[in-house]
């Protein structure tokens, strides 16, 4: 990851800071090592995995992050010619 898209990370998991444990950040971070952050339509993507910065879906995300809920972030939809 580039050293802009550290600091895009940074921005996006600073309400984080001082909510979770530090080796919560510290794996975050980790998991963002390979990733390669863009921009698109006004957000910043990370991967299919975490929602699109800034948005309402980021937002709960972090929220079931600090209150350690497990909750669905990510959903697949496949369209395909076949109906079972």
């Amino acid at each position: 990851m580039t050293i802009a898209g550290w600091f895009r990370v940074l921005r996006m998991f600073r309400p984080l800071v001082g909510r979770l444990p530090a080796g919560h950040l510290w794996y975050l971070f980790r998991r963002m090592r390979n990733e390669k952050p863009h921009r698109f339509n006004g957000q910043l993507r990370i991967n299919t995995f975490f929602p699109p910065y800034p948005s309402q879906a980021f937002d709960r995300f972090c929220r079931a992050v600090v209150e350690r809920r497990r909750v669905p972030f990510s959903t697949y939809l496949a369209v395909t010619h076949d109906c079972p």
